[in-house]
């Protein structure tokens, strides 16, 4: 048994330093201001492992650098997803929607209930849930301690409550996309040749309600128009298996 630890171990440290290295790597390319092939790289790490907020950071800025908005702003939206308090992320975010939408006025989601990500209020709920049964199965098993293991319960409530709230409220956020292609249009109908209803800039915050073969139905975030674009065209924020 012993053994097969210290392979896994010894697998587990040689994963990690590769992983390093290819950060390394992309870090040096970006530091020479090769943003396009650092760009890249950052891909490349990002669809061999968990996604990471640092990763996902240093990919945004190297979209920004070059111009990319659409993307940089869905890699600063997927690193929030990780860690959304992360003040550098989040004033890069704003910086790059400033730069894509200089006539518009940018509202960030603020107050407690963004404080934690939606995976964060999960294990908050999870984690009271199993205080509350082992507060709950204590209480019958020590009777001197029911009153303060009932109470302890009672307390574990509270967060549950909040958290409860506030996945509730956020519910939405799943089907949020961000248009990445140039030159990209709402259409009335699933076809190429559709009339146009509206542009839609690289960048746009957008919510996704249904998809049909090729196309995606859309709705703009901030509610002033809807229609078909070509699935390409946009990507889902919340796609990523996040980590540390």
């Amino acid at each position: 048994m012993r053994f097969f630890t210290l392979i896994l171990l010894l697998v587990f440290t040689c994963l990690s330093e590769v992983r390093a290295e290819k950060f390394a790597d992309a870090l040096a390319l970006e530091k020479q201001g090769k943003h396009a092939e650092a760009a890249a790289q950052y891909e490349k790490i990002l669809a061999q492992q968990q996604a990471s907020s640092s990763v996902l950071f240093n990919l945004g800025n190297c979209y920004y650098e070059s111009r990319n908005y659409g993307k940089a702003i869905l890699a600063y939206e997927r690193a929030l997803l990780i860690n959304p308090r992360a003040d550098d992320v989040q004033k890069n975010l704003s910086l790059t929607r400033k730069a894509a939408f200089p006539n518009e006025a940018i509202d960030f989601p603020t107050g407690p209930l963004h404080t934690l990500s939606r995976s964060e209020w999960a294990v908050c709920i999870v984690a009271c849930a199993l205080v509350i049964g082992m507060s709950s199965i204590g209480a019958s098993f020590f009777p001197r301690m029911r009153k303060s293991l009932i109470i302890v319960a009672v307390c574990s409530l509270v967060p549950v409550v909040i958290a409860s709230v506030a996945l509730q409220q956020r519910r939405g956020e799943s089907q949020r996309g961000i248009v990445t292609a140039s030159n990209s249009k709402l259409l009335l109908s699933p076809f190429v040749t559709a009339e146009e209803v509206a542009p839609c800039a690289p960048g746009t915050l957008v919510i996704i309600e249904q998809c049909k073969k090729d196309f995606t139905y859309v709705r703009l975030a901030s509610g002033s128009s809807a229609g078909w674009m070509p699935s390409k065209n946009v990507e889902q924020i919340e796609i990523w298996k996040t980590g540390s």
